[in-house]
């Protein structure tokens, strides 16, 4: 599951539709060369293997070339929420660290003060997303693998300061590779994206899932009226969280369509109350398929592609990810997705990862999770928890 890297594994050399985004529709071989155009681009500005580069930008065609281009020159992206402002874009950026800041322009001027007014982020190179430099030839693919830094991502600080969760490659590969099996993600597939692509489900399982598929996606801003058109124009899934489901439903109230060829509508971050997931499953033609997932980790647990599915659950553990509970009903994962620690917070990774168990047959996990019960849901079938201790393992827990 976690074998590769996001360059060599997202990008393809053939002529396959990749990504339409407005009036520009790349292929897969197109989409790669746009994006080693702008590894080399940043490279000769000075980015080089194991450097930091913070991508702070809305959702647009710009944002997945820096991404990409980024990632295929070697660096460890940060890219955060752009609805961020001053005091949470200065305690990233300060934290991270980064040699490079990818910004769109109506974000530029905040950084620009920031880094006139923060002496730890004088040095900090700024590049416009929309004027991304690019090279003429794609420099030699960097010496990375499975264990390499690809990711820093923030989480949402409900619990204090955000904080940086470092991923690695394989556990993007791994995350997204689970949930190509469980969803049965096909190369025919499109994928409506209206997700912010800052967050796990838009980027590690939308952009991830569908490059690493060789399937394509259709990057649009969320409107009811324009995700039902693209669906009706030949999407197949969509990825959404209840707010965009209400939103939805109650345009399909007042405007019904049919959506008979979408195949999956997948909802996360939150439940699904009951009574929305019931109007959904009457106005798309199907119950919506919930999932669960979290920054250190990816999606982990999802309801079965075949069902049933059942509101206030989130299902079954997803390929590769093992799962039990612990002594207080908490939740303890592992698997080849988990993270390795928080960004340079030695203390914060101290106080929660720790050693609670090995297999009963002998053996040690490479690493594991533990986070608090999922309120309001029932993560079944995981609560048979006398059948599910012997056979998880695990050598390290982190308490959300």
């Amino acid at each position: 599951m976690r074998q590769g890297t996001l360059a060599d594994a997202l990008l393809h050399r053939n002529a396959a539709p990749a990504l339409r985004v407005g009036d520009v529709a790349l292929t897969h071989a197109e989409l790669r060369q746009r994006a080693e155009r702008v590894a080399a681009g940043l490279a000769r500005l000075g980015l080089s293997v194991g450097s930091r580069v913070s991508l702070y930008a809305a959702n647009s065609l710009h944002w997945i070339l820096a991404y990409l281009g980024a990632q295929r020159a070697g660096a460890t992206v940060n890219p955060f929420n752009p609805a961020y402002r001053e005091a949470e874009v200065e305690h990233i950026l300060v934290d991270c660290a980064p040699s490079m800041v990818l910004v769109d322009r109506a974000r530029r001027a905040l950084v620009e003060d920031l880094r006139s007014s923060v002496p730890a982020l004088a040095r900090v190179q700024v590049v416009d997303v929309e004027d991304l430099p690019e090279g003429p030839a794609a420099p030699l693919l960097p010496a990375r693998g499975p264990d390499s830094p690809a990711l820093l991502m923030y989480t949402s600080g409900t619990t204090g300061r955000p904080r940086g969760a470092l991923l690695d490659h394989g556990n993007l590969l791994a995350q997204a590779r689970g949930v190509i099996e469980a969803w049965r993600w096909e190369p025919e597939d499109r994928l409506v994206l209206a997700l912010p692509l800052f967050h796990v489900h838009g980027l590690g399982i939308g952009l991830h899932g569908t490059l690493l598929r060789g399937a394509s996606a259709v990057l649009v801003p969320f409107r009811p009226v324009t995700v039902v058109h693209e669906l009706q124009a030949g999407g197949t899934m969509f990825f959404g969280v209840p707010a965009m489901y209400q939103r939805l439903v109650e345009y399909l109230e007042a405007h019904p369509a049919d959506l008979s060829g979408v195949r999956l509508f997948v909802s996360g971050s939150a439940p699904l109350p009951p009574a929305l997931f019931e109007r959904c499953r009457q106005l798309l033609g199907q119950p919506v398929l919930e999932r669960y997932g979290i920054t250190e980790g990816g999606i982990v647990v999802s309801n079965p592609y075949d069902g049933p599915r059942q509101p206030g659950r989130v299902g079954y553990p997803l390929p590769g990810v093992e799962v039990r509970l612990g002594e207080q009903d908490e939740i303890q994962l592992k698997g080849g997705q988990v993270f390795s620690g928080y960004w340079c917070n030695p203390w914060a990774t101290a106080e929660v990862v720790k050693e609670v168990f090995t297999s009963a047959c002998g053996g040690v996990a490479r690493s594991g999770l533990r986070f608090a019960p999922v309120v309001g849901r029932d993560v079944s079938p995981i609560a048979q928890r006398s059948a599910s201790r012997a056979a998880m393992l695990a050598d390290g827990v982190v308490t959300r």
